[in-house]
């Protein structure tokens, strides 16, 4: 009778063992299993990171290429600017065009007072322009105003042409004053001084001799410089 109760205790105990067994091993399969998908949802989390880094970066570098594309634009445009300014300035010295003469007035504007009149042919320096009107830059009549439209800016030549043609040396740019100063011959040969375009024809102003005046580009062949 002791015997069998015995048994009895000692089979309950060891079914009691493997129940406890048995529930260790299904908390660890628990376990295990949430560690796996943690592991999985940080994997998907950090890989979206990633690329969502990734994409930041592609735009960021993006914008700032194309700020510097900008900015590399902004910078020609402004050296442009500086090199039409630097040429603009290098040509100050203008020529009033118009025969009948043009008016000089204290401000850039047909509204502020006449100075005086400047005959056709006149040579000046120019400097500053505002509204399609130019600023003298020395003389008697410094700092008045000018209309733009009636002057034409010098260019100064250093030079040699033949003259093509027997013509004449004129006072003005223009042939059609008349103001001839001394005729020139078929290859007589001129010293170039500044040129200059008036009414949409080129003009240059040369030397010969004691002679200083006007002849139009067609009338000459200038010397190619080595």
């Amino acid at each position: 009778m002791y015997d069998e109760e015995e048994r009895r205790q000692e089979l309950l105990r060891r079914r009691a063992i493997r129940r406890r067994h048995k529930m260790r091993e299904k908390r660890r399969r628990v376990r295990r299993r949430r560690f796996m998908l943690s592991v999985l949802v940080a994997a998907i989390v950090l890989f979206c990171l990633i690329r969502l880094g990734m994409l930041a970066y592609s735009a960021i570098h993006s914008r700032i290429d194309k700020t510097e594309q900008q900015v590399g634009q902004t910078e020609q445009i402004q050296s442009e600017k500086q090199t039409e300014q630097q040429t603009e300035s290098s040509y100050s010295m203008a020529i009033i065009t118009t025969a009948a003469g043009l008016n000089v007035r204290t401000g850039p504007g047909t509204t502020y007072p006449r100075v005086t009149t400047l005959s056709g042919g006149t040579i000046l320096s120019t400097d500053a322009e505002k509204d399609n009107w130019s600023q003298i830059a020395e003389g008697t009549y410094l700092n008045d105003w000018l209309c733009s439209d009636y002057i034409s800016r010098l260019r100064e030549e250093d030079g040699r042409a033949t003259v093509t043609k027997s013509t004449s040396l004129y006072a003005e740019p223009s042939a059609a004053n008349f103001r001839t100063i001394a005729p020139l011959e078929t290859d007589d040969v001129v010293r170039l001084l500044y040129s200059a375009k008036v009414d949409g024809e080129m003009w240059y102003e040369v030397q010969i001799q004691a002679y200083i005046g006007w002849i139009d580009a067609d009338s000459i062949r200038i010397h190619e410089k080595y």
